[in-house]
Order: structure tokens, then C-alpha cells, then sequence
């Protein structure tokens, strides 16, 4: 697993204000754990609420401020009033967590331009609609942190996840480039590269005894930097 820039020590988290997309399950849920763990004030966002209500639940034992925010990251309306009703219950975004994504496995030559377009739908613009919207607030504030869960499939492509790797390598070259522009402003750029996670989105995928799924929580673990 590769990872660059860590987030930042347990006093940097206390009292922060994280947003964690794909906050319902796996690598999301963890992380946003971990985060209340630390101190962080964690605001919760997938399209399942019912599920985030859940975990908010989960997540009182630690007395810190989290609140449940229904999103689709591939529509920018729907993370406008994200970011807006965030802003309005902390007044502050000190970390972006884009986690939400969606998984394909089909060979290139049967895979459709429209199933290609959807990846890229979730797995890129999305992830950009949440990084454009919380980007003037960081900028204004000169800090912040944009965290963006990659995968090793970005660096080297396994088949037959052609459009998967496709859309997680064009966030993180994109995501290259903008850690490189925004570090003399203040804002830091962190790409994570898990392999494998045993998270519901692939759960039906079989993998080899050699290269076993990671446990969510150790990803978790390594983007708090515990």
C-alpha cells in the first residue's frame, strides 16, 4: 500500500472538521472511526442515510460533533448543499476525505462506453465536485487537507478492471498535479494507494491467498497516521 502525505498528528485532529465521503461502509466507516477517535468532528456522507444515522449513532460515544449528510458526489447540487450545511453547522473544513467510488470488473472489450463514463462519473468528477466545492474555503483560510483513496490499480492495471483502473488513474494523476500547485498555499494534497480491502464493494471478488484483502481499518489507520 502507497501512501503520500499523511494526515497530521492526534493534536492536529482534535477539534478539526473532516468530511468523509463513502462514509457507509468499509473504508469510510473506518476512517471516520479513527478520525472521531482523534477528536475530529466527522460529517458523515454517502446516498444511504439510513446507514450513516447508524454509525452517527455509533460515533456519540466519542462526544464529538458529527452529523449525517445524504450526498451523490456525481451531482454538484447535491455537494453544494454538502459543503453549504457543513460550513453552517462547524464554520470550518479542515479535511476532505474523498472515499466514495464504485468498482467494475469486466474485460475492456466487453466493457461499454456508457458503464466507462459512469466510473468516471463516481470515480473522477466526483471526487472533483467534492474537491472544486470544499477548494475556495481552504484557499480563503490558507490550510486544509484533501485526502483521495486511490488504489494500487492505479499504478498498475490488473485485468479485467480496464475502466476501474482508468478512473483511479486519472484522479490520481490530477491529484499529482494539485498537490504539487496548492502546497505553497497552504493546502495539502494526500493520495492513498490501497490494494485489496475487504469492503462490501468487493466482496465477491476472490484473490489469491498470497495478496489477502486489507481490513478497512488498517487503511483507516494509516490515513489518521494513529
Amino acid at each position: 500500500m502507497l501512501i503520500f502525505n499523511f494526515l497530521s498528528s492526534k493534536e492536529w485532529l482534535n477539534n478539526r472538521v473532516a468530511i468523509v465521503t463513502g462514509a457507509s461502509s468499509g473504508i469510510g466507516k473506518a476512517t471516520a472511526i479513527a478520525l472521531s477517535r482523534k477528536g475530529c468532528h466527522v460529517v458523515l456522507c454517502s446516498r444511504n442515510l439510513d446507514k450513516l444515522l447508524e454509525i452517527e449513532k455509533e460515533l456519540s460515544y466519542f462526544r464529538n460533533g458529527i452529523i449525517s449528510i445524504p450526498v451523490d458526489i456525481t451531482d454538484p447540487a447535491s455537494v453544494a448543499r454538502l459543503v453549504t450545511k457543513t460550513l453552517e453547522h462547524f464554520a470550518r473544513i479542515d479535511f476532505l476525505i474523498c472515499n466514495a467510488g464504485e468498482y467494475l470488473r469486466c474485460p475492456a472489450a466487453r466493457t461499454t462506453i456508457s458503464q466507462i463514463q459512469h466510473l468516471l462519473e463516481v470515480n473522477f468528477f466526483g471526487n472533483l465536485h467534492c474537491i472544486y466545492e470544499v477548494l475556495p474555503h481552504m484557499l480563503k483560510r490558507g490550510k486544509g487537507q484533501i485526502v483521495i483513496v486511490s488504489s494500487m490499480d492505479a499504478k498498475k492495471g490488473i485485468p479485467p478492471d480496464a475502466a476501474y483502473v482508468a478512473s483511479k488513474a486519472a484522479i490520481s494523476g490530477f491529484a499529482e498535479v494539485m498537490r504539487q500547485e496548492l502546497k505553497a498555499q497552504g493546502i495539502t494534497v494526500t493520495t492513498i494507494f490501497p490494494g485489496r480491502v475487504d469492503t462490501p464493494m468487493v466482496s465477491k471478488l476472490a484473490v489469491p491467498r498470497i495478496s489477502a484483502k486489507l481490513p478497512p481499518e488498517k487503511v483507516a489507520k494509516v490515513i489518521v497516521k494513529s
